[in-house]
Protein backbone atom coordinates (compact mmCIF):
# COMPACT_ATOMS: atom_id res chain seq x y z
CA UNK A 1 0.00 0.00 0.00
CA UNK A 2 1.18 3.27 -0.80
CA UNK A 3 1.40 6.38 1.15
CA UNK A 4 1.16 10.07 0.04
CA UNK A 5 4.03 12.91 1.25
CA UNK A 6 1.77 16.19 1.06
CA UNK A 7 3.14 19.38 0.55
CA UNK A 8 1.47 22.73 -0.89
CA UNK A 9 2.69 26.35 -2.26
CA UNK A 10 0.94 29.63 -2.90
CA UNK A 11 1.06 31.04 -6.36
CA UNK A 12 -0.66 34.14 -7.37
CA UNK A 13 -3.33 33.84 -4.62
CA UNK A 14 -3.76 29.84 -5.80
CA UNK A 15 -2.95 27.23 -3.44
CA UNK A 16 -1.64 24.13 -5.17
CA UNK A 17 -1.75 21.06 -2.66
CA UNK A 18 0.95 18.76 -4.41
CA UNK A 19 0.83 15.22 -3.35
CA UNK A 20 3.64 12.73 -4.21
CA UNK A 21 2.83 8.94 -3.87
CA UNK A 22 5.63 6.61 -2.58
CA UNK A 23 6.02 3.40 -0.98
CA UNK A 24 5.66 3.00 2.64
CA UNK A 25 9.55 2.03 2.98
CA UNK A 26 10.12 5.37 1.47
CA UNK A 27 7.86 7.13 3.51
CA UNK A 28 10.22 7.17 6.62
CA UNK A 29 13.37 8.90 5.26
CA UNK A 30 13.99 12.82 5.51
CA UNK A 31 12.60 13.59 2.24
CA UNK A 32 13.08 17.22 0.79
CA UNK A 33 10.33 18.87 -1.29
CA UNK A 34 11.62 21.67 -4.19
CA UNK A 35 8.16 23.25 -4.75
CA UNK A 36 10.57 26.63 -5.85
CA UNK A 37 8.40 28.24 -9.06
CA UNK A 38 9.93 29.76 -11.69
CA UNK A 39 8.98 33.35 -13.16
CA UNK A 40 9.12 33.39 -16.62
CA UNK A 41 8.46 35.72 -19.85
CA UNK A 42 5.15 36.48 -20.53
CA UNK A 43 3.50 35.86 -17.69
CA UNK A 44 4.58 32.42 -17.24
CA UNK A 45 5.45 30.29 -13.84
CA UNK A 46 7.18 27.11 -13.96
CA UNK A 47 6.71 24.23 -11.13
CA UNK A 48 8.70 21.78 -11.23
CA UNK A 49 7.72 19.63 -8.12
CA UNK A 50 10.20 17.57 -7.02
CA UNK A 51 11.11 15.04 -4.04
CA UNK A 52 14.56 13.47 -3.14
CA UNK A 53 16.23 11.90 0.05
CA UNK A 54 18.38 14.39 1.92
CA UNK A 55 21.23 11.66 2.43
CA UNK A 56 21.02 11.66 -1.40
CA UNK A 57 20.12 8.07 -1.66
CA UNK A 58 17.80 6.35 -4.33
CA UNK A 59 14.54 7.17 -4.27
CA UNK A 60 11.47 5.97 -5.82
CA UNK A 61 8.26 8.01 -6.91
CA UNK A 62 5.24 5.48 -7.83
CA UNK A 63 2.85 8.61 -8.67
CA UNK A 64 1.97 12.28 -8.56
CA UNK A 65 -1.07 13.97 -8.05
CA UNK A 66 -1.79 18.04 -8.01
CA UNK A 67 -5.11 19.51 -6.33
CA UNK A 68 -6.58 22.91 -6.50
CA UNK A 69 -10.08 24.78 -5.92
CA UNK A 70 -10.28 27.59 -8.28
CA UNK A 71 -12.64 30.60 -6.80
CA UNK A 72 -15.04 31.08 -10.06
CA UNK A 73 -14.61 34.37 -10.05
CA UNK A 74 -15.18 36.40 -13.78
CA UNK A 75 -14.91 32.28 -15.04
CA UNK A 76 -17.62 31.26 -17.65
CA UNK A 77 -15.75 28.42 -19.29
CA UNK A 78 -12.80 25.90 -19.46
CA UNK A 79 -10.76 25.77 -22.70
CA UNK A 80 -9.59 21.82 -23.48
CA UNK A 81 -8.05 22.25 -26.59
CA UNK A 82 -6.71 18.73 -26.14
CA UNK A 83 -10.30 17.49 -26.51
CA UNK A 84 -11.33 18.04 -30.24
CA UNK A 85 -14.97 19.62 -29.62
CA UNK A 86 -13.21 21.79 -26.91
CA UNK A 87 -16.69 21.66 -25.36
CA UNK A 88 -16.75 23.75 -22.04
CA UNK A 89 -15.87 26.81 -23.95
CA UNK A 90 -19.45 28.28 -23.09
CA UNK A 91 -19.85 26.64 -19.62
CA UNK A 92 -18.95 25.38 -16.38
CA UNK A 93 -19.03 21.43 -16.58
CA UNK A 94 -20.39 19.86 -13.19
CA UNK A 95 -18.23 17.03 -13.78
CA UNK A 96 -15.11 15.86 -16.07
CA UNK A 97 -12.78 12.56 -15.92
CA UNK A 98 -10.66 12.57 -18.46
CA UNK A 99 -6.58 10.41 -19.24
CA UNK A 100 -4.36 12.12 -21.44
CA UNK A 101 -1.03 10.86 -22.40
CA UNK A 102 1.46 11.54 -25.32
CA UNK A 103 -1.19 9.63 -27.52
CA UNK A 104 -4.63 11.29 -26.43
CA UNK A 105 -5.12 14.31 -25.62
CA UNK A 106 -2.82 16.69 -23.52
CA UNK A 107 -2.55 18.03 -20.02
CA UNK A 108 -3.73 21.95 -20.05
CA UNK A 109 -6.42 23.65 -18.97
CA UNK A 110 -7.86 27.21 -19.54
CA UNK A 111 -10.24 28.66 -17.09
CA UNK A 112 -11.69 31.54 -19.18
CA UNK A 113 -14.13 34.51 -18.86
CA UNK A 114 -17.36 35.57 -21.32
CA UNK A 115 -14.80 37.78 -23.83
CA UNK A 116 -12.77 34.56 -23.99
CA UNK A 117 -9.72 35.22 -21.82
CA UNK A 118 -7.71 33.43 -20.04
CA UNK A 119 -8.32 33.57 -16.17
CA UNK A 120 -6.01 30.67 -14.73
CA UNK A 121 -3.55 28.21 -17.03
CA UNK A 122 -2.58 24.81 -15.99
CA UNK A 123 -0.56 22.35 -18.26
CA UNK A 124 2.26 19.84 -17.89
CA UNK A 125 4.86 19.84 -20.76
CA UNK A 126 5.45 16.39 -20.79
CA UNK A 127 2.09 13.79 -21.09
CA UNK A 128 4.22 10.83 -22.03
CA UNK A 129 3.60 9.23 -18.11
CA UNK A 130 0.03 10.08 -18.81
CA UNK A 131 -2.41 12.38 -16.63
CA UNK A 132 -5.89 11.52 -15.54
CA UNK A 133 -7.46 15.13 -15.06
CA UNK A 134 -10.79 15.41 -13.07
CA UNK A 135 -13.21 18.19 -12.42
CA UNK A 136 -15.83 19.22 -10.43
CA UNK A 137 -18.13 22.37 -9.94
CA UNK A 138 -18.12 23.02 -6.04
CA UNK A 139 -21.67 25.54 -5.94
CA UNK A 140 -21.67 25.91 -2.02
CA UNK A 141 -17.65 26.79 -1.92
CA UNK A 142 -17.98 28.81 -5.73
CA UNK A 143 -15.25 26.72 -6.81
CA UNK A 144 -13.98 24.39 -9.11
CA UNK A 145 -11.87 21.37 -8.03
CA UNK A 146 -8.84 20.06 -10.28
CA UNK A 147 -7.05 16.96 -9.45
CA UNK A 148 -4.40 16.38 -11.91
CA UNK A 149 -2.57 12.96 -11.46
CA UNK A 150 -0.02 10.66 -12.93
CA UNK A 151 -0.89 7.46 -14.00
CA UNK A 152 2.39 5.66 -14.10
CA UNK A 153 5.60 5.73 -12.18
CA UNK A 154 7.55 9.08 -12.18
CA UNK A 155 10.80 8.74 -13.53
CA UNK A 156 11.41 12.68 -13.79
CA UNK A 157 9.75 15.62 -12.39
CA UNK A 158 6.97 16.92 -13.92
CA UNK A 159 7.14 20.81 -15.14
CA UNK A 160 3.97 22.68 -14.91
CA UNK A 161 2.80 25.97 -16.96
CA UNK A 162 0.66 28.11 -14.28
CA UNK A 163 -0.35 31.47 -16.09
CA UNK A 164 -2.86 34.20 -15.13
CA UNK A 165 -1.92 36.50 -17.65
CA UNK A 166 -5.25 37.71 -18.91
CA UNK A 167 -5.31 37.31 -22.83
CA UNK A 168 -7.39 34.48 -25.46
CA UNK A 169 -7.32 31.70 -24.72
CA UNK A 170 -6.54 30.64 -28.16
CA UNK A 171 -3.31 32.86 -27.45
CA UNK A 172 -2.56 31.57 -24.04
CA UNK A 173 -2.91 28.15 -25.58
CA UNK A 174 0.28 29.37 -28.35
CA UNK A 175 2.39 30.58 -25.53
CA UNK A 176 2.23 26.89 -24.04
CA UNK A 177 2.80 25.39 -27.19
CA UNK A 178 5.89 27.41 -27.55
CA UNK A 179 7.15 26.60 -24.11
CA UNK A 180 6.73 23.10 -24.70
CA UNK A 181 10.40 23.70 -26.60
CA UNK A 182 8.89 20.66 -28.92
CA UNK A 183 10.69 20.93 -32.59
CA UNK A 184 8.99 19.50 -35.33
CA UNK A 185 10.51 17.49 -37.83
CA UNK A 186 11.39 19.35 -41.56
CA UNK A 187 7.95 19.97 -42.90
CA UNK A 188 8.34 19.00 -46.46
CA UNK A 189 6.36 22.12 -48.05
CA UNK A 190 3.94 19.40 -50.24
CA UNK A 191 2.76 18.93 -47.21
CA UNK A 192 0.95 22.06 -47.55
CA UNK A 193 -1.08 20.91 -50.57
CA UNK A 194 -4.47 20.22 -51.20
CA UNK A 195 -5.41 16.52 -49.85
CA UNK A 196 -8.26 13.95 -51.63
CA UNK A 197 -9.20 11.59 -49.47
CA UNK A 198 -11.47 8.02 -50.69
CA UNK A 199 -12.83 7.53 -47.23
CA UNK A 200 -16.18 9.11 -47.23
CA UNK A 201 -17.20 9.26 -51.03
CA UNK A 202 -16.81 5.47 -51.03
CA UNK A 203 -15.73 3.91 -47.59
CA UNK A 204 -14.17 0.67 -48.23
CA UNK A 205 -15.96 0.13 -51.69
CA UNK A 206 -12.74 0.55 -53.56
CA UNK A 207 -11.58 -0.36 -56.87
CA UNK A 208 -8.59 0.26 -58.86
CA UNK A 209 -10.26 1.99 -61.94
CA UNK A 210 -12.20 4.24 -59.72
CA UNK A 211 -9.57 4.85 -57.77
CA UNK A 212 -7.71 6.52 -61.06
CA UNK A 213 -10.26 7.84 -62.68
CA UNK A 214 -10.80 10.17 -59.44
CA UNK A 215 -7.24 10.85 -58.62
CA UNK A 216 -7.68 12.17 -62.47
CA UNK A 217 -10.24 14.31 -61.72
CA UNK A 218 -8.90 15.63 -58.42
CA UNK A 219 -5.62 16.94 -60.52
CA UNK A 220 -8.10 18.82 -62.61
CA UNK A 221 -9.48 20.83 -59.93
CA UNK A 222 -6.55 21.35 -58.25
CA UNK A 223 -5.10 18.42 -55.55
CA UNK A 224 -1.81 16.91 -55.00
CA UNK A 225 -1.92 15.02 -52.51
CA UNK A 226 -4.25 11.60 -52.85
CA UNK A 227 -5.38 9.51 -49.83
CA UNK A 228 -6.44 5.91 -49.85
CA UNK A 229 -8.08 5.26 -46.77
CA UNK A 230 -9.66 2.11 -45.29
CA UNK A 231 -10.61 -1.13 -47.86
CA UNK A 232 -7.15 -1.57 -49.58
CA UNK A 233 -6.25 -4.39 -47.91
CA UNK A 234 -9.71 -6.62 -47.72
CA UNK A 235 -12.60 -7.43 -50.19
CA UNK A 236 -14.72 -6.92 -47.27
CA UNK A 237 -17.08 -3.51 -47.81
CA UNK A 238 -19.54 -4.18 -44.71
CA UNK A 239 -17.03 -1.88 -42.57
CA UNK A 240 -15.82 -2.24 -39.39
CA UNK A 241 -12.24 -3.18 -39.13
CA UNK A 242 -12.28 -7.03 -38.84
CA UNK A 243 -9.28 -7.07 -41.48
CA UNK A 244 -6.86 -4.95 -40.15
CA UNK A 245 -2.92 -5.83 -38.90
CA UNK A 246 -1.89 -8.00 -42.24
CA UNK A 247 -1.79 -4.91 -44.16
CA UNK A 248 -1.38 -6.96 -47.51
CA UNK A 249 -2.89 -5.67 -50.27
CA UNK A 250 -6.40 -7.15 -51.65
CA UNK A 251 -5.52 -7.92 -55.13
CA UNK A 252 -8.86 -8.53 -55.85
CA UNK A 253 -9.25 -4.60 -56.01
CA UNK A 254 -5.70 -3.56 -57.04
CA UNK A 255 -4.05 -6.00 -59.37
CA UNK A 256 -1.14 -4.48 -59.46
CA UNK A 257 -0.49 -2.40 -56.62
CA UNK A 258 2.66 -0.61 -57.86
CA UNK A 259 1.91 -0.17 -61.08
CA UNK A 260 -1.41 1.56 -59.79
CA UNK A 261 0.67 3.55 -57.48
CA UNK A 262 2.71 5.07 -59.62
CA UNK A 263 0.10 5.61 -62.40
CA UNK A 264 -1.41 7.98 -59.78
CA UNK A 265 2.14 9.52 -59.11
CA UNK A 266 2.57 9.80 -62.84
CA UNK A 267 -0.60 12.74 -62.64
CA UNK A 268 1.20 14.34 -60.27
CA UNK A 269 -0.04 13.28 -57.01
CA UNK A 270 1.49 12.26 -53.76
CA UNK A 271 -0.04 9.00 -53.24
CA UNK A 272 -0.59 8.39 -48.70
CA UNK A 273 -1.54 5.45 -47.98
CA UNK A 274 -4.29 4.35 -44.55
CA UNK A 275 -3.00 2.24 -42.08
CA UNK A 276 -3.57 2.07 -37.88
CA UNK A 277 -0.42 0.63 -37.23
CA UNK A 278 -1.64 -0.76 -33.70
CA UNK A 279 -4.66 -2.13 -34.83
CA UNK A 280 -5.66 -5.88 -34.98
CA UNK A 281 -8.79 -7.30 -36.42
CA UNK A 282 -10.54 -10.36 -35.00
CA UNK A 283 -10.82 -12.05 -38.47
CA UNK A 284 -6.92 -11.45 -39.42
CA UNK A 285 -3.99 -14.01 -39.07
CA UNK A 286 -1.95 -11.46 -37.18
CA UNK A 287 -5.42 -11.34 -34.72
CA UNK A 288 -4.18 -15.62 -34.28
CA UNK A 289 -0.57 -14.67 -34.28
CA UNK A 290 -0.14 -11.70 -31.66
CA UNK A 291 -3.13 -12.75 -29.35
CA UNK A 292 -0.83 -12.57 -26.24
CA UNK A 293 0.12 -9.06 -27.20
CA UNK A 294 -3.81 -7.35 -27.60
CA UNK A 295 -4.91 -4.64 -25.20
CA UNK A 296 -8.01 -2.41 -25.34
CA UNK A 297 -10.61 -5.37 -27.33
CA UNK A 298 -13.49 -3.62 -28.99
CA UNK A 299 -16.02 -5.42 -31.31
CA UNK A 300 -13.75 -5.99 -34.15
CA UNK A 301 -10.52 -5.01 -32.87
CA UNK A 302 -8.25 -5.44 -30.08
CA UNK A 303 -4.73 -3.81 -30.50
CA UNK A 304 -1.46 -4.13 -30.12
CA UNK A 305 0.82 -3.69 -26.70
CA UNK A 306 2.47 -0.49 -27.01
CA UNK A 307 4.83 -1.82 -24.34
CA UNK A 308 5.94 -4.58 -25.90
CA UNK A 309 9.42 -4.83 -28.09
CA UNK A 310 7.66 -7.62 -30.24
CA UNK A 311 5.03 -5.25 -31.40
CA UNK A 312 7.75 -2.49 -32.28
CA UNK A 313 9.76 -5.07 -34.12
CA UNK A 314 6.20 -5.88 -36.66
CA UNK A 315 5.73 -2.58 -37.17
CA UNK A 316 9.18 -1.24 -38.23
CA UNK A 317 9.22 -4.48 -40.23
CA UNK A 318 5.59 -4.15 -41.82
CA UNK A 319 4.93 0.20 -42.62
CA UNK A 320 9.14 0.48 -43.83
CA UNK A 321 8.07 -2.43 -46.04
CA UNK A 322 4.92 -1.09 -47.05
CA UNK A 323 6.56 2.43 -48.03
CA UNK A 324 9.69 0.79 -49.83
CA UNK A 325 7.58 -1.80 -51.60
CA UNK A 326 5.23 0.44 -53.18
CA UNK A 327 7.24 3.62 -53.61
CA UNK A 328 4.45 5.39 -51.38
CA UNK A 329 4.96 8.97 -50.19
CA UNK A 330 3.55 8.42 -47.07
CA UNK A 331 0.64 7.25 -44.37
CA UNK A 332 -1.82 8.35 -42.58
CA UNK A 333 -1.92 6.53 -38.96
CA UNK A 334 -5.49 6.47 -37.68
CA UNK A 335 -6.37 4.92 -34.27
CA UNK A 336 -3.50 5.68 -32.07
CA UNK A 337 -5.79 7.12 -29.68
CA UNK A 338 -6.96 3.53 -29.12
CA UNK A 339 -4.70 2.45 -27.19
CA UNK A 340 -4.56 2.59 -23.45
CA UNK A 341 -3.13 5.63 -21.37
CA UNK A 342 -2.62 3.26 -18.04
CA UNK A 343 0.81 1.09 -17.82
CA UNK A 344 -0.18 -2.61 -19.37
CA UNK A 345 -0.73 -5.36 -16.74
CA UNK A 346 -1.64 -7.77 -18.94
CA UNK A 347 0.66 -10.94 -18.70
CA UNK A 348 1.93 -13.36 -21.60
CA UNK A 349 4.65 -10.39 -22.76
CA UNK A 350 7.33 -8.48 -22.12
CA UNK A 351 7.65 -4.49 -21.99
CA UNK A 352 10.42 -2.87 -22.80
CA UNK A 353 9.10 0.52 -20.97
CA UNK A 354 6.80 1.42 -18.22
CA UNK A 355 3.72 2.97 -19.76
CA UNK A 356 1.80 3.23 -23.17
CA UNK A 357 3.06 6.53 -23.57
CA UNK A 358 6.83 6.11 -23.58
CA UNK A 359 6.10 2.69 -25.72
CA UNK A 360 4.18 4.72 -28.42
CA UNK A 361 6.70 7.67 -28.77
CA UNK A 362 9.82 4.94 -28.90
CA UNK A 363 8.01 3.51 -31.62
CA UNK A 364 7.00 6.60 -33.84
CA UNK A 365 10.20 7.50 -33.15
CA UNK A 366 11.96 4.87 -34.89
CA UNK A 367 9.68 4.47 -37.32
CA UNK A 368 10.15 8.48 -38.52
CA UNK A 369 13.88 7.83 -38.28
CA UNK A 370 13.31 4.50 -40.49
CA UNK A 371 11.19 5.69 -42.94
CA UNK A 372 13.32 8.63 -43.29
CA UNK A 373 15.83 6.98 -44.14
CA UNK A 374 14.51 4.90 -47.14
CA UNK A 375 15.00 7.27 -50.29
CA UNK A 376 15.41 11.05 -50.93
CA UNK A 377 11.98 12.22 -49.52
CA UNK A 378 10.44 13.37 -46.27
CA UNK A 379 7.61 10.79 -45.77
CA UNK A 380 3.67 12.54 -45.71
CA UNK A 381 2.74 11.37 -41.82
CA UNK A 382 -0.78 12.14 -41.35
CA UNK A 383 -2.21 11.77 -37.29
CA UNK A 384 -5.86 12.27 -36.28
CA UNK A 385 -6.78 14.83 -34.10
CA UNK A 386 -7.24 12.67 -30.52
CA UNK A 387 -3.65 12.08 -30.79
CA UNK A 388 -2.50 16.03 -31.71
CA UNK A 389 -0.72 17.99 -29.26
CA UNK A 390 2.22 19.72 -29.44
CA UNK A 391 4.41 17.00 -28.31
CA UNK A 392 3.46 15.16 -31.29
CA UNK A 393 4.62 17.62 -34.17
CA UNK A 394 8.03 15.71 -33.97
CA UNK A 395 6.58 12.65 -35.56
CA UNK A 396 3.95 13.34 -37.94
CA UNK A 397 3.71 16.41 -40.68
CA UNK A 398 -0.10 17.35 -40.48
CA UNK A 399 -2.23 17.07 -38.03
CA UNK A 400 -5.92 16.36 -39.10
CA UNK A 401 -9.74 17.72 -37.56
CA UNK A 402 -11.47 14.72 -36.08
CA UNK A 403 -14.58 13.34 -38.74
CA UNK A 404 -17.01 15.89 -38.75
CA UNK A 405 -18.92 14.44 -41.98
CA UNK A 406 -21.51 16.81 -43.54
CA UNK A 407 -21.04 19.49 -41.00
CA UNK A 408 -19.22 22.76 -41.96
CA UNK A 409 -19.54 24.35 -38.55
CA UNK A 410 -18.31 21.36 -36.22
CA UNK A 411 -15.16 21.17 -38.83
CA UNK A 412 -14.52 25.11 -38.20
CA UNK A 413 -14.18 24.78 -34.50
CA UNK A 414 -11.81 21.66 -34.88
CA UNK A 415 -9.83 23.73 -37.40
CA UNK A 416 -9.60 26.24 -34.71
CA UNK A 417 -8.76 24.41 -32.20
CA UNK A 418 -6.08 22.67 -33.23
CA UNK A 419 -4.24 26.18 -34.80
CA UNK A 420 -4.28 27.16 -31.55
CA UNK A 421 -1.63 24.74 -30.80
CA UNK A 422 0.16 23.96 -34.17
CA UNK A 423 2.01 26.84 -34.87
CA UNK A 424 2.41 26.94 -38.78
CA UNK A 425 2.73 23.10 -38.66
CA UNK A 426 0.13 21.89 -41.01
CA UNK A 427 -3.73 21.26 -40.14
CA UNK A 428 -5.89 19.24 -42.52
CA UNK A 429 -9.47 19.76 -42.39
CA UNK A 430 -11.68 16.69 -42.30
CA UNK A 431 -12.60 15.94 -45.67
CA UNK A 432 -15.26 18.08 -47.19
CA UNK A 433 -18.34 16.07 -47.50
CA UNK A 434 -21.78 16.48 -48.58
CA UNK A 435 -24.75 14.57 -49.67
CA UNK A 436 -26.73 14.34 -53.66
CA UNK A 437 -28.86 17.56 -53.79
CA UNK A 438 -26.69 19.42 -51.80
CA UNK A 439 -27.48 23.50 -52.05
CA UNK A 440 -24.37 25.47 -54.18
CA UNK A 441 -23.96 27.85 -50.99
CA UNK A 442 -23.51 25.23 -48.41
CA UNK A 443 -20.91 23.97 -50.52
CA UNK A 444 -18.90 27.04 -51.19
CA UNK A 445 -19.53 27.34 -47.05
CA UNK A 446 -17.81 24.16 -46.71
CA UNK A 447 -14.68 25.37 -48.09
CA UNK A 448 -14.87 28.85 -46.38
CA UNK A 449 -15.26 27.21 -42.76
CA UNK A 450 -12.35 25.45 -43.83
CA UNK A 451 -10.03 28.13 -45.54
CA UNK A 452 -7.52 28.37 -42.70
CA UNK A 453 -6.62 25.12 -43.43
CA UNK A 454 -5.21 22.78 -45.55
CA UNK A 455 -8.68 21.80 -47.51
CA UNK A 456 -9.35 18.20 -47.45
CA UNK A 457 -12.19 16.25 -50.12
CA UNK A 458 -13.81 13.41 -49.75
CA UNK A 459 -16.84 13.24 -52.58
CA UNK A 460 -17.31 10.94 -55.34
CA UNK A 461 -15.80 13.54 -58.46
CA UNK A 462 -17.16 11.29 -61.18
CA UNK A 463 -20.61 11.97 -60.01
CA UNK A 464 -20.63 15.74 -59.48
CA UNK A 465 -22.35 18.27 -61.82
CA UNK A 466 -20.36 21.40 -63.26
CA UNK A 467 -21.10 24.21 -61.07
CA UNK A 468 -20.20 21.41 -58.12
CA UNK A 469 -16.94 21.15 -60.11
CA UNK A 470 -16.68 24.76 -60.74
CA UNK A 471 -16.75 26.22 -56.66
CA UNK A 472 -14.49 23.25 -55.35
CA UNK A 473 -12.16 24.49 -58.37
CA UNK A 474 -12.49 28.30 -57.18
CA UNK A 475 -11.86 27.72 -53.73
CA UNK A 476 -8.88 25.29 -54.16
CA UNK A 477 -7.69 27.74 -56.38
CA UNK A 478 -8.51 31.05 -53.75
CA UNK A 479 -6.33 28.12 -51.49
CA UNK A 480 -3.21 27.62 -53.32
CA UNK A 481 -2.81 31.72 -54.18
CA UNK A 482 -3.21 32.94 -50.78
CA UNK A 483 -1.59 29.56 -48.79
CA UNK A 484 1.09 31.78 -46.86
CA UNK A 485 -1.32 34.21 -45.43
CA UNK A 486 -4.16 31.65 -44.74
CA UNK A 487 -1.79 29.40 -42.98
CA UNK A 488 1.26 31.37 -42.28
CA UNK A 489 0.06 34.96 -41.39
CA UNK A 490 -1.15 36.33 -38.03
CA UNK A 491 -4.04 34.34 -37.44
CA UNK A 492 -7.01 35.80 -35.09
CA UNK A 493 -10.25 33.63 -34.62
CA UNK A 494 -13.14 36.07 -33.29
CA UNK A 495 -14.78 34.28 -30.43
CA UNK A 496 -18.06 35.28 -29.11
CA UNK A 497 -20.71 33.53 -27.05
CA UNK A 498 -18.58 30.08 -26.58
CA UNK A 499 -18.24 29.96 -30.60
CA UNK A 500 -16.08 31.21 -33.48
CA UNK A 501 -18.20 33.45 -35.28
CA UNK A 502 -15.49 34.64 -37.58
CA UNK A 503 -11.52 34.74 -38.20
CA UNK A 504 -8.82 36.85 -39.51
CA UNK A 505 -5.57 36.76 -40.53
CA UNK A 506 -3.59 39.43 -42.10
CA UNK A 507 -0.16 39.13 -43.21
CA UNK A 508 1.97 42.73 -44.43
CA UNK A 509 -0.51 44.70 -46.36
CA UNK A 510 -3.00 41.70 -47.18
CA UNK A 511 -5.62 40.38 -44.77
CA UNK A 512 -8.46 37.72 -45.71
CA UNK A 513 -11.46 37.60 -42.95
CA UNK A 514 -14.18 34.80 -43.07
CA UNK A 515 -17.74 35.09 -41.95
CA UNK A 516 -19.37 32.13 -40.35
CA UNK A 517 -22.38 33.27 -38.29
CA UNK A 518 -24.05 37.07 -39.02
CA UNK A 519 -22.97 39.22 -41.97
CA UNK A 520 -21.81 42.36 -39.76
CA UNK A 521 -19.17 42.25 -37.65
CA UNK A 522 -17.12 45.01 -35.98
CA UNK A 523 -13.22 44.70 -36.33
CA UNK A 524 -10.90 46.43 -33.33
CA UNK A 525 -8.56 44.53 -31.29
CA UNK A 526 -8.52 41.55 -33.69
CA UNK A 527 -6.13 44.08 -35.56
CA UNK A 528 -2.69 44.76 -34.24
CA UNK A 529 -2.07 47.48 -36.81
CA UNK A 530 -3.41 48.88 -39.88
CA UNK A 531 -6.45 47.58 -41.71
CA UNK A 532 -4.53 45.78 -44.81
CA UNK A 533 -4.51 47.50 -48.14
CA UNK A 534 -6.00 44.66 -49.70
CA UNK A 535 -9.20 42.48 -47.98
CA UNK A 536 -11.08 39.78 -49.05
CA UNK A 537 -14.23 38.91 -46.96
CA UNK A 538 -15.46 35.63 -47.21
CA UNK A 539 -19.14 35.21 -46.60
CA UNK A 540 -19.86 32.07 -44.99
CA UNK A 541 -22.40 33.35 -42.64
CA UNK A 542 -26.56 33.68 -43.11
CA UNK A 543 -26.81 37.09 -44.71
CA UNK A 544 -26.37 38.00 -47.81
CA UNK A 545 -25.56 41.86 -47.06
CA UNK A 546 -21.70 41.74 -45.90
CA UNK A 547 -21.43 44.70 -43.00
CA UNK A 548 -17.85 45.56 -41.95
CA UNK A 549 -17.16 48.21 -39.49
CA UNK A 550 -13.76 49.66 -38.93
CA UNK A 551 -12.45 53.04 -38.09
CA UNK A 552 -9.49 52.40 -39.70
CA UNK A 553 -12.03 51.42 -42.95
CA UNK A 554 -11.81 54.94 -44.01
CA UNK A 555 -10.73 56.89 -48.00
CA UNK A 556 -11.14 55.84 -51.14
CA UNK A 557 -11.55 51.76 -51.61
CA UNK A 558 -12.18 49.64 -55.10
CA UNK A 559 -14.65 46.80 -54.51
CA UNK A 560 -14.79 43.61 -55.87
CA UNK A 561 -18.03 41.61 -55.11
CA UNK A 562 -17.69 37.70 -56.29
CA UNK A 563 -19.85 34.72 -56.43
CA UNK A 564 -19.48 31.76 -55.45
CA UNK A 565 -17.32 30.75 -58.30
CA UNK A 566 -15.13 33.58 -57.71
CA UNK A 567 -16.71 35.24 -60.89
CA UNK A 568 -16.62 39.19 -60.97
CA UNK A 569 -20.64 40.27 -60.39
CA UNK A 570 -20.04 43.70 -59.68
CA UNK A 571 -17.47 46.77 -59.18
CA UNK A 572 -17.50 50.15 -57.45
CA UNK A 573 -15.51 52.77 -56.29
CA UNK A 574 -16.29 53.91 -52.77
CA UNK A 575 -15.21 56.37 -50.01
CA UNK A 576 -15.90 55.09 -46.81
CA UNK A 577 -15.68 56.49 -43.07
CA UNK A 578 -15.50 53.39 -40.75
CA UNK A 579 -17.93 51.33 -42.79
CA UNK A 580 -19.10 49.05 -45.73
CA UNK A 581 -22.28 47.95 -46.37
CA UNK A 582 -22.36 45.72 -49.70
CA UNK A 583 -24.28 42.26 -51.23
CA UNK A 584 -22.85 39.55 -51.12
CA UNK A 585 -23.91 36.18 -51.94
CA UNK A 586 -23.53 33.59 -49.34
CA UNK A 587 -20.48 31.46 -50.20
CA UNK A 588 -19.44 34.46 -52.42
CA UNK A 589 -16.55 37.06 -51.42
CA UNK A 590 -15.80 40.85 -51.72
CA UNK A 591 -12.25 41.75 -52.70
CA UNK A 592 -11.70 45.83 -51.27
CA UNK A 593 -8.60 47.11 -52.74
CA UNK A 594 -7.34 50.49 -51.02
CA UNK A 595 -6.57 53.44 -53.98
Amino acid sequence: MSKFLERSVNIDGLELAFHFEVMPEEAQYDVAVDLSPLVKAQGITVITPSISRKDGGAFYQRGFRLKTRIPLVDIHGISIPGKANNPFLFGIPWHFDEQTSLHQSFPFLCFINREGKNKLTLGIKDPTVGYRLVGKLCKDERTFELTIGSLGAMRKAPQIFFSRKEIPWFNMTEVYSEWTGIDEQNIPSGAYDPVFCTWYAVHQDLNEKWVEDVATEAYKLGFRIFILDDGWFTPDTGRGYWYTGDWEVCTKKFPNFKQHVQRVQNLGMKYVLWIAPFMVGKKSRAYKNFKHLLVAPSDSFASLCPQSSTTREYLLEIIPQLYEDYNLDGFKFDFIDSLPTEPCQKGGHEHFCDSPGEGVRQILESLVERLNSLGNKCPLIEFRQEYANPNMRQYCTAFRAIDAPLDFDNNRRRIINLRSFSGKFPVYSDPIFWGEGELLKNIARHFINCTFSVPMLSVDLLRLNNEEKKIIKFWIEFYRRHRDILLFGKFVPVFAVGDFVAALTTQGEKGILALYSHGAIRLGQELSGNLPRELHILNGSCSEVVDLTCERLTGDWQIEVMDRCGHIVKTLKKTLNGGLSVPVEIGGLVRLLAE
